[in-house]
């Protein structure tokens, strides 16, 4: 294995660990700086009480890291510290290093960090793609499966690999109920138009999970609880694609089944993030076409062409003809960045040719899954025949025709109508006898630069006993389909794979070069998956359940990704939602959209207290909690208001806690052995309040209105006439 692989399983197996301590425990925040440097501070809880732990971290040739060479755990098992990664390079190849803390006490005596870094751009930044979420799927319309009507982004601000960086305080999930911090989330997309629910909550109005769960979530959402009317964009989203350069600039194209439209989203003032000013519609087939109820299925860019899109529509109902049914091309050839008369092409729907398959005539009347692959082909899953068809427009007349599209892969081993039937899925000993098709929505592909497109396909469901599964796909004797014996194997199965769910809701794939070389290996592919846990979301759903998102990777090369290693959870969503549809893109530096707002500001560690007061108490800062729960967004950024700081450590007996703010560091002896890490100026003091039951207190703070500036902040605990010092943080407002 490489030392990266080697990395990645070290990091899987400490999730695994049993015991006090856990890969969890070891949690980290970025700031980017001003210059070609990233911060990153390091907390740890869970240690044993004054645990002297060594801190190393690898050879790097492309960065200086600075950290401390040790550090000590307080009487609460609890150490922080900050670690720099900088660089004189401008542009650099992706490299990795590790974060290692040692100590006898620890389960294997160490616990270690990989992070995977690139510098941009005079910018270091995480070599992790960053991924989206759409959240707004309903079933019938009498309630919603989906809490929040949005589309979420991620972003690993720190190189970890670790995602969503969201804090579940009430989850019963163990190991997986801290992963990183909040300021690595964000929702890009929420419309605030007419409201989509009669009788359910207006926008801007956030609901907890339940009474017994508290949740820790990022911003302004719209909670939908009661009968939906489909007015809004947001209802219904089926399916998005990205591209990163679409008419020059980046585009996330978007359907919805509410609206029957293809949308087009742009950050068009470079902020990195979508408001509904920067929603427009791509295509609307009823005022184009006919008025008809289409209920789109799926978009997606071809890469391979200049500004164009796939769309399939699978059902007209009563509202209309059947005759628009099926797959549309949508070409914007006049780059308004929208499909006008003469750009749209039916594509294989109802009124085109009648398109026969081996002899058989396919009706478009049921196609869901949509993929492009890198040569321009579009695949097509038809759910009533279990079978994914393949459309190459060999004579370039934008229209299906017999002769052109072929049968790629037909899972359906009983009663099929076609006469080739893949010969791999007759094998698999896991397919219960009597199913006929498994809805295989879920189609992705990454081109190797040596060998060609490998495909990824899976069913968007739940249903056993193909739950969860991931196939891969590679057609190996290049005759256009993945029908052949030893094409289609089982990549993914969740019976074998360590702690995988049983349920896929999205699924997309990327190709990260660990190594650096320039080049994508098979072995730096990596599936994401997102999968709601808890009760499966069902038409009549209501509950709020948790939704995980997974990261797979065959990291030994040997064609599966089921061993100890290959799987690691990823991102955990605080109120839990039913994704519809999850999509890779590249990170800013790459094409991507900008960081957000909130992800380029955040509260950081400056350093850890330095004295522990007479009764022991040990102030720390939790940047794990820095948003409270009522919706609004808890990042601090010019004019917020309801920013909140934790401080713990405090005794249950001590007489306040309290908070000092200023905007010059100055680290001078006070009270020995403490050090005060700042002198406000102007002074600025956070009054006191009484520490609960758990030694915590919560300061809602005001963030000055000074975007670009650094506030410093310093928690204190008083204990009779004493002044007890704290950690110092620096709230960065980018």
């Amino acid at each position: 294995m490489r030392p990266s692989q080697l990395l990645a399983v070290a990091a899987a197996t400490m999730l695994g660990c049993a015991g006090a301590l856990r890969a969890q425990d070891l949690y980290s925040q970025a700031v980017p700086d001003s210059g070609t440097g990233l911060t990153i501070s390091i907390k740890i809880r869970n240690l044993v009480p004054s645990t002297p732990l060594t801190i190393s971290t690898s050879a790097t040739t492309q960065y200086t890291v600075s950290a401390p060479t040790s550090v000590t755990s307080d009487a609460s098992g609890y150490a922080a510290f900050v670690m720099r990664v900088t660089t004189s390079r401008v542009n650099c190849a992706t490299e990795e290093f590790s974060l290692t803390l040692g100590s006898p006490t620890l389960p294997s005596g160490q616990l270690v960090r990989p992070y995977l870094l690139k510098c941009a751009n005079s910018r270091v930044v995480s070599a992790w793609p960053e991924f989206i979420m759409l959240q707004g799927a309903f079933c019938s319309p009498v309630e919603s499966a989906s809490a929040m009507l949005q589309i979420e982004r991620t972003v690993d601000l720190d190189g970890d690999g670790i995602y969503g960086d969201i804090i579940s305080e009430g989850s019963s999930l163990g190991a997986f109920e801290q992963i990183d911090f909040p300021s690595e989330f964000s929702m890009d997309t929420n419309a605030q138009g007419t409201m989509g629910c009669l009788g359910g909550n207006p926008p801007g109005l956030f609901w907890p999970g339940s009474a017994t769960r508290q949740c820790a979530f990022v911003a302004d959402n719209r909670s939908v609880t009661g009968t939906c009317n489909f007015t809004t964009v947001m209802n219904f989203l089926q399916d998005s694609s990205f591209s990163a350069s679409f008419n020059g600039q980046a585009a996330l194209f978007m359907t919805a089944s509410g609206s029957d439209i293809a949308y087009i989203c742009r950050d068009t003032n470079n902020d990195g993030a979508i408001t509904d000013s920067e929603i427009n519609t791509f295509f609307d087939p009823d005022a184009q076409v006919a008025s008809q109820n289409y209920s789109p299925d799926g978009v997606a860019v071809d890469r391979s062409a200049t500004n164009r899109v796939y769309w399939i529509s699978d059902k007209s109902g009563t509202t209309g003809p059947t005759a628009n049914e099926g797959l549309w091309r949508l070409t914007d050839a006049n780059g308004n960045d929208s499909i006008d008369a003469g750009e749209f092409v039916g594509t294989w729907v109802g009124a085109t040719p009648t398109v026969t398959v081996e002899g058989i005539s396919i009706t478009p009347d049921e196609l869901e899954g949509l993929h492009v692959d890198s040569t321009g082909a579009v695949l097509v899953n038809h759910t009533a025949l279990g079978a994914i068809f393949r459309w190459a427009d060999a004579n370039a007349d934008g229209v299906a025709q017999t002769g052109e599209v072929t049968n790629w892969l037909n899972y359906n081993t009983l009663a099929s109508v076609l006469p080739t039937v893949s010969a791999d899925f007759g094998g698999f000993p896991s397919w219960a006898v009597g199913t006929t098709y498994f809805g295989f929505n879920l189609i992705q592909s990454f081109r190797l630069p040596l060998s060609g497109d490998v495909f990824f396909v899976s069913p968007d469901g739940s249903t056993a006993p193909f739950g969860g599964m991931v196939f891969k796909c590679v057609d190996g004797n290049g005759d256009g389909d993945v029908n052949d014996a030893g094409e289609v194997v089982i990549w993914l199965d969740p019976s074998l794979a360590v702690g995988t769910p049983t349920w896929v809701s999205g699924m997309d794939v990327g190709g990260v070069d660990r190594d650096g070389n320039g080049v994508i290996f098979e072995d730096e592919l990596f599936v994401y998956v997102a999968t709601p846990q808890g009760p499966f979301p069902t038409c009549g759903f209501t509950s709020f359940t948790d939704l995980i998102n997974w990261r797979y990777n065959d990291s030994e090369f040997d064609g599966t990704a089921n061993e100890i290693g290959d799987s690691m959870p990823v991102s955990l969503h605080p109120t839990g939602a039913f994704n519809r549809g999850l999509e890779v893109l590249p990170g800013p530096s790459d094409g991507g959209f900008n960081w957000t707002f909130h992800q380029r500001s955040g509260q950081i560690t400056s350093a850890a207290a330095t004295c522990i007061g007479p009764s022991g108490d040990y102030v720390e800062m939790d940047f794990a909690r820095s948003r409270i729960e009522e919706g609004m967004e808890g990042t601090p950024f010019a004019t917020n208001r309801r920013y909140v700081v934790r401080t713990r450590g405090h005794l249950p007996s001590s007489g306040g806690a309290g908070l000092i703010l200023g905007v010059t560091p100055i680290a001078v002896p006070f009270f020995p052995p403490c050090t005060v890490g700042v002198i406000p100026n102007p002074p600025v003091a956070i009054f006191p309040s009484i520490p609960d039951a758990t030694g915590t207190a919560d300061f809602p703070t005001p963030i000055p209105d000074v975007p670009g500036a650094t506030i410093y902040m310093q928690a204190f605990s008083l204990q009779g006439t004493s002044i007890v010092l704290g950690e110092t943080a620096q709230i960065v407002i980018n």
